[in-house]
Protein backbone atom coordinates (compact mmCIF):
# COMPACT_ATOMS: atom_id res chain seq x y z
CA UNK A 1 0.00 0.00 0.00
CA UNK A 2 2.71 2.23 0.64
CA UNK A 3 3.80 2.35 -2.68
CA UNK A 4 0.37 3.68 -3.98
CA UNK A 5 1.38 6.50 -1.43
CA UNK A 6 4.84 6.96 -2.89
CA UNK A 7 3.35 7.21 -6.36
CA UNK A 8 1.01 10.04 -5.12
CA UNK A 9 3.89 11.73 -3.70
CA UNK A 10 5.75 11.40 -6.88
CA UNK A 11 3.13 12.48 -8.97
CA UNK A 12 2.22 15.88 -7.37
CA UNK A 13 6.35 16.29 -7.00
CA UNK A 14 6.45 15.87 -11.35
CA UNK A 15 2.69 17.77 -11.65
CA UNK A 16 2.44 19.95 -8.33
CA UNK A 17 -0.43 21.85 -8.30
CA UNK A 18 -1.12 25.60 -7.25
CA UNK A 19 2.26 26.34 -8.28
CA UNK A 20 2.87 30.84 -8.97
CA UNK A 21 2.54 33.91 -7.28
CA UNK A 22 -0.59 35.35 -6.74
CA UNK A 23 -0.43 39.76 -6.40
CA UNK A 24 -1.86 41.52 -4.47
CA UNK A 25 -2.40 38.38 -1.60
CA UNK A 26 -3.39 38.93 1.69
CA UNK A 27 -0.40 37.06 2.99
CA UNK A 28 3.05 36.22 1.73
CA UNK A 29 5.98 34.12 3.86
CA UNK A 30 8.75 33.00 2.34
CA UNK A 31 11.09 30.32 4.18
CA UNK A 32 13.58 27.50 4.37
CA UNK A 33 14.88 24.62 5.64
CA UNK A 34 18.35 25.60 6.50
CA UNK A 35 19.40 21.99 7.01
CA UNK A 36 18.76 21.08 3.83
CA UNK A 37 17.77 23.64 1.34
CA UNK A 38 14.38 23.27 0.70
CA UNK A 39 12.50 26.53 0.32
CA UNK A 40 8.72 27.92 -0.49
CA UNK A 41 7.32 30.79 -0.43
CA UNK A 42 3.33 31.26 -0.02
CA UNK A 43 0.87 33.66 -1.63
CA UNK A 44 -2.72 33.78 -0.10
CA UNK A 45 -5.47 35.36 -1.39
CA UNK A 46 -8.34 35.97 1.47
CA UNK A 47 -12.15 35.53 0.92
CA UNK A 48 -14.26 38.84 1.09
CA UNK A 49 -14.41 38.12 5.26
CA UNK A 50 -10.85 38.11 5.57
CA UNK A 51 -10.89 34.83 7.69
CA UNK A 52 -10.76 31.82 5.16
CA UNK A 53 -8.28 31.12 2.42
CA UNK A 54 -9.95 31.76 -1.55
CA UNK A 55 -7.13 31.50 -3.50
CA UNK A 56 -3.02 29.57 -2.42
CA UNK A 57 0.29 29.45 -4.68
CA UNK A 58 3.33 28.52 -3.51
CA UNK A 59 7.03 28.71 -5.39
CA UNK A 60 9.68 26.98 -4.56
CA UNK A 61 12.27 24.30 -4.82
CA UNK A 62 13.53 21.16 -2.87
CA UNK A 63 13.01 17.42 -2.28
CA UNK A 64 10.25 15.22 -3.51
CA UNK A 65 8.54 15.16 0.11
CA UNK A 66 8.67 18.86 0.63
CA UNK A 67 7.29 19.77 -2.81
CA UNK A 68 5.04 17.00 -2.71
CA UNK A 69 3.68 17.81 0.24
CA UNK A 70 3.12 21.86 -0.31
CA UNK A 71 1.13 21.07 -3.52
CA UNK A 72 -0.89 18.63 -1.36
CA UNK A 73 -1.26 21.15 1.20
CA UNK A 74 -2.18 23.33 -1.17
CA UNK A 75 -5.04 21.74 -2.15
CA UNK A 76 -6.12 20.80 1.32
CA UNK A 77 -6.64 24.50 2.69
CA UNK A 78 -8.64 26.06 -0.25
CA UNK A 79 -11.91 27.12 1.55
CA UNK A 80 -10.15 26.39 5.29
CA UNK A 81 -10.74 29.13 7.92
CA UNK A 82 -7.39 30.82 9.30
CA UNK A 83 -8.35 28.99 12.52
CA UNK A 84 -8.84 25.79 11.31
CA UNK A 85 -4.94 26.38 9.37
CA UNK A 86 -3.60 27.52 12.62
CA UNK A 87 -4.84 24.11 14.59
CA UNK A 88 -3.23 22.03 11.97
CA UNK A 89 0.20 20.04 12.66
CA UNK A 90 2.67 17.40 12.03
CA UNK A 91 -0.12 14.61 12.07
CA UNK A 92 -2.23 16.78 9.92
CA UNK A 93 0.91 17.08 7.20
CA UNK A 94 1.45 13.00 8.11
CA UNK A 95 -2.17 12.10 7.30
CA UNK A 96 -2.17 14.19 4.27
CA UNK A 97 0.86 12.11 2.44
CA UNK A 98 0.26 9.14 4.35
CA UNK A 99 4.22 8.25 4.90
CA UNK A 100 6.30 7.18 8.14
CA UNK A 101 8.93 10.04 7.92
CA UNK A 102 12.16 10.03 9.85
CA UNK A 103 12.55 12.92 11.92
CA UNK A 104 14.58 14.96 8.77
CA UNK A 105 11.68 14.22 6.66
CA UNK A 106 9.34 15.34 8.93
CA UNK A 107 11.38 18.80 8.79
CA UNK A 108 10.68 19.01 4.92
CA UNK A 109 7.11 17.58 4.41
CA UNK A 110 6.20 20.50 7.56
CA UNK A 111 8.08 23.54 5.85
CA UNK A 112 5.05 24.59 3.93
CA UNK A 113 2.46 24.13 6.91
CA UNK A 114 5.24 26.10 9.18
CA UNK A 115 5.73 29.02 6.43
CA UNK A 116 1.83 29.44 5.97
CA UNK A 117 1.04 29.27 10.08
CA UNK A 118 4.27 32.14 10.18
CA UNK A 119 2.63 34.25 7.70
CA UNK A 120 -1.12 34.02 9.10
CA UNK A 121 0.75 35.23 12.38
CA UNK A 122 2.52 38.25 10.42
CA UNK A 123 -0.91 39.11 8.75
CA UNK A 124 -3.32 39.22 11.96
CA UNK A 125 -0.50 41.20 14.10
CA UNK A 126 -0.49 43.43 11.11
CA UNK A 127 -3.80 44.03 10.77
CA UNK A 128 -4.33 44.05 14.86
CA UNK A 129 -2.62 47.17 14.98
CA UNK A 130 -4.49 50.42 14.57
Amino acid sequence: MEGLYREYLLDHYHNPQNVGKIENAEIKKHDLNVSCGDEVEMFVKLDDDKKHIKEIKFIGHGCVICMASTSILTDELKGKSLKEVKEMNTDTILEMIKLKLTPTRIKCAMLSLVTIKKGILDYELKNSEG
